[in-house]
């Protein structure tokens, strides 16, 4: 789960770069990164993984 949200975090900073260009916008470009980096690695680690899959319906789901 670690390495996709690296991967993720990777990804959503070189398509950032692409739309802001890094021209005087680094905090955009940041958070950008940041946010769906860790977005991408929590929804893989919660959707597509047993372990998440125990996680979301054993301790959040309906009691």
């Amino acid at each position: 789960m670690v390495r996709l949200s690296l991967l993720g975090t990777l990804t959503f900073g070189l398509v950032g770069c692409l739309f802001y260009g890094l021209d005087g916008q680094f905090l955009n470009w940041f958070v950008l990164t940041t946010v769906g980096g860790l977005g991408v690695g929590l929804a893989y680690g919660l959707g597509l993984t047993a372990w998440g899959h125990w996680v979301t319906f054993a301790r959040i789901g309906c009691p």
